[in-house]
């Protein structure tokens, strides 16, 4: 079995056994999106983050999410759903603050980041916000400004083992696994926790049809 292989198949163990972090709060949620206009397959693990005070006067139900797009053991894409639409109109100059942890404050433009529906960043993983440094940390704090005012504030409580996804989507080098590492993840569509030994064989994957988190028209965030 060949390395990429034998790394799908321990994450779908991962995620499929389910639970919840011990001594952090965080569940990775895996799902695996297609988009429909390329038919590029891609998997997407995310985290649920929340806002910080004060409110944006307006968002969309629910809370922010920081989603990992990995596929064929490469990251194409760091996404922030911030649920809060960004004027990214000519003289806005939209600009995004991070902080991973108690370091030093970072930022990087948004401009060529900001999605379609103006609520969602796009990064590659070399970006001005931290890169794949925030996966190794507690806490990770963004903020978005536009025309020199906040926008929104949110904050990302990182798991605190997320060993199999950097190997998984090649930010790590695979080695031999021990599955007492492995990161504790839930699926999208199921939130019982599954005991390893009463898994179905074959796994069946969750199929969402989507469009890509990386733009592929000229001037995008990121482009594969």
């Amino acid at each position: 079995m060949s390395s990429e292989c034998f790394l799908r198949a321990a994450l779908c163990i991962a995620i499929f056994s389910g639970g919840v972090v011990r001594g952090q709060g965080c569940t990775w949620i895996y799902e695996h999106r297609v988009d429909y206009l390329t038919r590029h397959g891609f998997d997407a693990l995310m985290i649920h983050g929340r806002y910080l005070n004060p409110l944006p006067p307006s968002h969309d139900e629910g809370t922010p999410t920081l989603m990992l797009s990995c596929s064929g053991a490469n990251l194409d894409a760091i996404v922030i759903s911030t649920g809060v639409a960004i004027d990214n109109e000519f003289g806005a100059s939209p600009k995004v603050y991070a902080q991973i942890d108690d370091g030093k404050p970072m930022w990087d433009r948004a401009v060529l980041a900001i999605r379609d529906d103006s609520k969602t960043l796009a990064f590659g993983s070399h970006n001005g916000i931290g890169g794949t440094k925030m996966l190794f940390a507690k806490k990770y704090v963004v903020r978005v400004e536009s025309y020199g005012r906040r926008v929104v504030g949110m904050e990302f409580e990182m798991p605190s083992n997320s060993s199999a996804i950097l190997r998984y989507c090649g930010l790590l080098k695979p080695t031999n696994f021990d599955f007492e590492g492995f990161p504790h993840m839930q699926h999208s569509d199921n939130e019982s926790k599954v005991p390893i030994n009463a898994l179905p064989v074959p796994i069946k994957f969750h199929f969402k049809w989507t469009r890509s988190p990386v733009k592929r028209a000229s001037g995008s965030a990121e482009s594969r």
